[in-house]
């Protein structure tokens, strides 16, 4: 009887506590309230049945905070909104309505357990609309750049004029700047310009150019913005003059290449991608010039070669130019000036080097020394169907070149320049879709994935090199 009597009571403790349980597990299920104790971004949130409402007052007061810009004593106010600053809500609000309401009761429980320890923070992701932030990005330029007046010469070589430096807001940095500020919370964002120095070299009065020194072709496409933008630099390149031991800056002889200079948009090499931007083709421009100076015996004061190998001239001769930062500079090594007749005719763009006698024989070979393979690299991107995949970008080699130029001059020892120059592998770029019905893609859509662009490769040309004479 005794174990009989133990058996009962244990029965109707055991019911007693499952009724118990019972009912506080209905209340939870059936309580619509947010869970108390969640965390939103490290901040309690109190219970509500409107989550979605509470979550946007949250990104409301973070994206309407003022943020104040400085540059070069301009000082501007904006929201983080209005800089191009978001924060979706829509999948923590899916998230916080889930918490504690699944429909298990365990599971249920233990959510309500883990808010009341603080153990269930929701993140609400942060990313930069750039295409917001570009527009305030131009019109602040407006504002703070200054254009270069270069220095004047009277007919006798005097000095009429003093040169006063002019100023740019590096567009590409100002907006890598700002984005990164605004996601890490600061709320003054200090930019700095660069400085456009006065190159113009003084005026040479002995012009004697009967000579050809050195001549070099390269193709371009007939048509497009690309075609108008070579023709352009070339038209501003012809008829320069270089001082003997005189130096020639491409950037200052060509000058800006914006849409008020008459350039248009055409593809660029950015990164080792190619996009498209203001003022391609210009590079093309300077890579003929770089050619024909290098195989006249010129020396190169500032030389950048591309990033990857480029189509319309041999690795180790290409030279890239971006205004105002990434410049070309040739050095006259002759005791006489020299004049650049720079021309374009149909799809052949020409650089010659004229002074008052030959150049001495000039003859240089290109040694691969490495290739290397690139890489795939898979990014997501909430805008494709799950499972999608999209090419962005073709993969490119890399290569490791060993440039030497040799310079004979009559009787005395050739002068041996070499010169190694890199080529990175240009990494292929996979878009993998990620897109749900329960997830729409282009709320949380990837801030890397909306700044990757599509390849645009350049036009495949074959380099021409004329006898010298």
């Amino acid at each position: 009887m005794p174990l009989r009597h133990a058996f009962l009571t244990l029965f109707f403790v055991s019911f007693a506590a499952l009724c118990v349980v019972g009912v506080y597990g209905y209340r939870l299920l059936s309580s619509e309230d947010t869970l108390t104790g969640v965390m939103v971004n490290g901040a309690l949130l109190p219970a509500t049945v409107d989550a979605e409402s509470a979550l946007q007052e949250i990104a409301d007061a973070w994206l309407d905070q003022d943020v104040i810009l400085q540059v070069e004593g301009v000082t501007e106010r904006h929201s983080r909104r209005a800089l191009g600053a978001r924060m979706p809500i829509a999948h923590a609000v899916t998230r916080l309505k889930r918490a504690g309401h699944t429909g298990r009761l365990l599971e249920d429980l233990a959510h309500h357990r883990a808010a009341k320890r603080g153990e269930i923070n929701v993140r609400l992701p942060r990313y930069i609309d750039h295409q917001a932030l570009t527009a305030h990005i131009v019109a602040l330029k407006r504002v703070v750049d200054r254009e270069l007046v270069p220095s004047r010469y009277s007919p006798l070589g005097e000095l009429t004029r003093e040169p006063r430096e002019g100023r740019t807001l590096n567009a590409r940095v100002a907006r890598q700047t700002i984005a990164d500020q605004l996601l890490s919370g600061e709320l003054v964002i200090p930019l700095e310009v660069d400085a456009i120095p006065d190159n113009t070299p003084p005026p040479v009065f002995t012009r004697t150019f009967d000579h050809v020194l050195s001549t070099y072709t390269t193709r371009f496409g007939r048509y497009g913005g690309r075609a108008h933008n070579v023709r352009l630099a070339t038209s501003r390149l012809n008829g320069a003059i270089i001082a003997p031991y005189g130096e020639l800056s491409f950037n200052t002889q060509v000058g800006s290449r914006y849409r008020s200079d008459g350039y248009r948009q055409a593809p660029v090499i950015e990164n080792g991608v190619m996009v498209d931007g203001i003022g391609g083709g210009t590079c093309q421009v300077a890579s003929t010039l770089h050619a024909s100076a290098f195989i006249a015996g010129f020396e190169m004061k500032e030389y950048t070669p591309h990033s990857r190998p480029a189509g319309y001239v041999p690795m180790g001769l290409d030279a890239t130019v971006v205004w105002p930062q990434v410049d070309l500079v040739i050095q006259n090594p002759f005791p006489f000036p020299i004049q650049i007749a720079a021309t374009t005719r149909g799809r052949r763009l020409t650089v010659e080097l004229l002074g008052s006698r030959d150049a001495p024989e000039v003859k240089w070979r290109r040694h691969t020394l490495s290739t290397s393979g690139y890489e795939v690299r898979e990014i997501v991107d909430p805008s494709l169907a799950e499972g999608e995949r999209q090419i962005s970008q073709s993969g490119i080699m890399g290569y490791v070149i060993r440039r030497t130029r040799t310079i004979s001059q009559g009787g005395l020892e050739p002068i041996v320049q070499r010169r190694v120059i890199r080529y990175p592998p240009t990494d292929r770029v996979v878009l993998v879709g990620t897109r749900t019905e329960d997830r729409p893609g282009e709320e949380l859509r990837a801030d890397v994935v909306a700044e990757t662009a599509r390849p645009r490769m350049e036009p495949r040309a074959i380099p021409i090199q004329a006898a010298r004479p």
